[in-house]
């Protein structure tokens, strides 16, 4: 399903973080679009097929598996990758 991905949605909370994912996204010749506020992320029409997320798992407005969820919950049934600076995730 990746193979068909042209746009790459990054979500981060830490505009660090998200310059560094931006970077190294784009260097495999992806658009990207980035957000620090994952509540911006549900705001948005996602009727582009060729949409994959990335996104922190830990962030104040809205936990990336929330996120998750709640696309999941619009019918967004797009690849989601979650990534986290946490020495471990319970």
């Amino acid at each position: 399903q990746l193979k068909s991905v042209s746009r790459v949605v990054l979500i981060d909370d830490d505009q660090d973080v998200l310059d560094s994912l931006d970077f190294v996204v784009s260097m495999g010749r992806f658009r990207t679009e980035k957000f620090l506020n994952p509540l911006e992320v549900l705001n948005r029409r996602w009727t582009d097929k060729a949409v994959c997320f990335v996104t922190d798992l830990a962030m104040p407005h809205l936990t990336g598996l929330e996120l998750f969820k709640e696309l999941k919950a619009r019918q967004i049934d797009h690849p989601i990758l979650f990534l986290t600076s946490r020495g471990s995730v319970a």
